[in-house]
């Protein structure tokens, strides 16, 4: 299964695009801003 980020400030577009791409082979990683972004990167790698 594949990662995939996502940085948007408002939580009902992350709970969406989650949501969305939870059907696909996507799991996801959401974040509400940019520095969160860069904590979810340096996790590990997206894919």
């Amino acid at each position: 299964m594949r990662r995939s980020p996502m940085v948007d400030d408002e939580a009902t577009v992350r709970a969406l695009l989650s949501d969305t791409l939870n059907l696909t082979e996507f799991t996801s990683s959401s974040a509400a801003t940019g520095a969160e972004a860069v904590n979810l990167a340096t996790r590990g790698p997206l894919t």
